[in-house]
């Protein structure tokens, strides 16, 4: 991250900030194109009622014995 953050001419905070929200859009898409079929052992995110739009529950993954 520090040295993303020197090349780009961010701070190692701003970039990890950078970093977040990217994961979480990620998310976000990957939850809408993909049914629960396709990764076994995941529960998807739902949207928690009266949250703000674009905030979801992480994904959770099941522990594979």
């Amino acid at each position: 991250m520090t040295e993303i953050g020197l090349i780009l001419g961010y701070t190692k905070c701003r970039i990890s900030q950078i970093h977040k929200k990217a994961i979480i859009k990620l998310k976000a898409m990957l939850a809408k194109k993909l049914r629960p079929d396709d990764l076994p052992g995941i529960q998807f995110p739902r949207r928690t009622p009266g949250a703000k739009p674009g905030r979801m529950q992480p994904l959770q993954v099941a522990k594979m014995n």
